[in-house]
């Protein structure tokens, strides 16, 4: 994962000293690498050649899978062919499509494509100064070209590498000149550093033995501090393997807990809704019964409008009456389950009307055969009316009159008591007049004062 962080882009490797690589990644970087690796009681920061050569040495390679071996093989082999990514891509393929490890090896299926590319990347451009995007993309055919494009403009961005895509010709052009900084210039600077020191220790590698043998002079007189400094991390490691530790227990206990609570909500959600689930049950069949019992209601009911539908029509000697295409009287208890209320309403509406017609006819034979004798009895009744008319118009009116007296006196006798009163009040009057004058005096010479002001202020404004 360090080596990943360094760049996908790097692809050959090889052993450097601390120096470099603090000018590879960056001081700060490699500090914190180098604290992780002490944590891990390692003493110098692992880099790609030493994990490749621990993985041949401890046998770790034999017992991969088949398709880890091949790749392995094919990245991680001297000579780069233009075929890389079709040589590559059956292997990935395999990795995702089987279930090895549970799936898990498909995570690193995407950064296993971006270093296979980058490394033919490399070598397209050790090799050619330009190449068409069709060629390119039959190359470089393990990504589709959209994606090999954001790789290589992230890459041009962040690590350096010169390289521009011309749309206008249809072609990528390696090694294109563009803005020299400080970011673009890191990584040519640090391969040119390095091979300057590979020829520097061809050239004298008396001076690199010196500084090997006082490096392990300095070594062995710091044996002690050493030791200690080694005593203090392993304590120190540890103090942070349990504090690692309590705080998985810590976070284990917190996540037992919240499995807890999440299977009481759970069993609480699913009470609530099998409580529900009986509710709706309950309302159901309670719904089903009102129902049931509605219809035999209904059935009663259309039985006894049929059975009295029946009496009528055989009071009116009218058997052809019909409901739903069935006569009558030909009508059982089977049938009503199938006639509905509207058939029998308009049946018994129909039957109604015939009824009411036939009163009509029979009440105007009647009016016929009566006539004469109702015309004398009204003729005679006439003179008896207006008698009673006269006699009631003659109570009317001396009730009136005697109401109107009786009104009458009553509103004298309240006068007469109210001139009464008016007597024994009149005796107070001089009294209550002086009281008031009294009271008024001062008020009457406040508002004549007043006024007095009020007009020589008037004449002031005026003058």
């Amino acid at each position: 994962c360090w080596e990943l962080e360094r760049g996908h882009y790097k692809v050959v490797g090889g052993s450097r000293s601390e120096a470099q690589e603090i000018a590879a990644i960056g001081k700060p970087a490699y500090e914190k690498a180098k604290k992780h690796a002490q944590l891990f009681n390692v003493q110098s920061v692992p880099t790609r050649d030493t994990i490749s050569q621990q993985l041949v040495e401890k046998g770790l390679l034999a017992l991969s899978v088949e398709p880890c071996k091949r790749l392995f093989a094919l990245i991680e082999s001297d000579f780069t062919p233009l075929s890389l990514c079709q040589d590559a891509k059956p292997f990935l393929d395999e990795i995702a499509e089987s279930d090895l490890f549970g799936g898990k090896l498909t995570n690193y299926i995407t950064p296993l494509k971006q270093i296979i590319f980058f490394r033919l990347m490399k070598q397209l451009s050790e090799v050619y100064a330009n190449m068409t995007i069709e060629n390119f993309e039959h190359a470089a055919s393990i990504v589709p070209f959209s994606i090999a494009e954001k790789w290589m403009a992230n890459a041009a961005r962040q690590h350096g590498i010169n390289i521009q895509i011309n749309y206008s010709h249809k072609m990528i052009v390696f090694g294109a000149t563009r803005k020299l900084d400080m970011k673009s210039m890191r990584q040519p600077l640090i391969e040119i550093g390095y091979k300057l020191q590979q020829a520097m220790q061809r050239v004298a590698p008396e001076e690199q033995h010196k500084k090997d043998k006082l490096e392990k002079q300095q070594i062995s007189t710091n044996i002690v501090k050493r030791i200690e400094d080694e005593t203090r991390l392993i304590r120190q490691r540890k103090e942070e393997i349990e504090r690692r530790k309590e705080e998985s227990e810590r976070r284990k206990e917190i996540q037992e807990r919240e499995a807890m609570e999440k299977l009481k909500k759970q069993e609480a959600r699913e009470a609530e809704a099998e409580r529900l689930r009986q509710e709706e049950e309950r309302h159901r069949r309670e719904r089903e019964r009102e129902e049931q019992k509605r219809r035999e209601q209904t059935m009663v009911k259309n039985k006894e409008m049929l059975e009295e539908m029946k009496k009528q029509a055989d009071s009116l000697k009218n058997t052809n009456l019909k409901v739903a295409g069935k006569k009558i009287t030909e009508i059982v208890a089977e049938d009503l389950e199938q006639i509905g209320i509207g058939a029998i309403e308009k049946a018994r509406e129909a039957q109604v009307q015939r009824e009411r017609q036939e009163k009509i006819r029979q009440r105007k034979l009647e009016s016929k055969r009566v006539d004469h004798l109702a015309r004398a009895l009204r003729e005679e009744e006439q003179t008896y009316l207006d008698d009673w008319a006269d006699e009631i118009e003659e109570k009317d009116r001396i009730y009136l009159d005697k109401a109107e007296d009786q009104n009458t006196e009553e509103q004298r006798k309240a006068h007469e008591e109210t001139l009464k009163e008016r007597t024994v009040l009149m005796v107070y009057k001089p009294s209550v007049d002086n009281w008031v004058d009294e009271r008024l005096e001062v008020r009457r010479e406040k508002h004549r004062v007043a006024e007095e002001e009020r007009q020589e202020r008037g004449l002031k404004l005026i003058v």
